[in-house]
């Protein structure tokens, strides 16, 4: 059981017992797996028996990452809420196109499935153009004309560039991005008035 009522669109699971890697799911490459410690493509390796989650459970097969025996396993599941959280696809290689997520985002990670590419976080706080990768330990880098420039705007976010890393021809392209905060109306609904 996940327990968030809602089918879950994107997962990370972490085995805390063992140095294995991350396995990522995204509803995007149901059934199959992606790793934060890696710049692979998707993995053949199945994680979740073959089986798309519910709004109730996900399930597991036997692969060591999310079902190890005598493992803790961790998972963080996430389903999109409307003004604050988004998981989708996109296709590379128009120059600035834009990827509507109906929010302005905070943060963004973004992932090329197709190909061997980084793992690549970006936020406004630390300004657009700085990038992380998940799978190095190294500081961030700026990404600069010509490399993996994005643009935040109030209703989602804009590729500059053409680059493998976020919008290369032809690449497919997972991404997760949320915004600051949910809008007025979603808080709204979600607090109990007393009656």
């Amino acid at each position: 059981g996940h327990g968030l009522n809602a089918v879950p669109e994107f997962a990370i699971f972490k085995d805390r017992d063992t140095t294995r890697g991350w396995a990522i799911y995204h509803k995007d490459v149901d059934p199959k797996v992606l790793d934060f410690t890696t710049s692979s493509a998707i993995q053949s390796q199945e994680q979740f028996n073959e089986t798309t989650p519910t709004s109730s459970v996900f399930t597991l097969g036997s692969g060591g990452r999310t079902n190890q025996n005598g493992s803790d396993v961790i998972a963080y599941c996430w389903s999109e809420v409307s003004g604050f959280s988004k998981f989708n696809t996109y296709s590379g290689g128009t120059a600035n196109q834009t990827i509507s997520t109906g929010f302005k985002p905070r943060y963004l990670l973004i992932k090329r499935t197709d190909a061997a590419n980084s793992w690549l976080i970006f936020d406004s706080a630390r300004g657009v153009n700085k990038v992380l990768k998940t799978e190095t330990n190294g500081s961030e880098t700026t990404a600069s004309s010509g490399l993996d420039e994005i643009e935040f705007l109030d209703d989602g976010f804009k590729l500059i560039s053409t680059n493998n890393g976020i919008n290369g021809s032809g690449g497919t392209y997972i991404y997760a991005a949320f915004a600051a905060k949910p809008s007025g109306e979603i808080i709204d609904s979600l607090i109990d008035t007393p009656t």
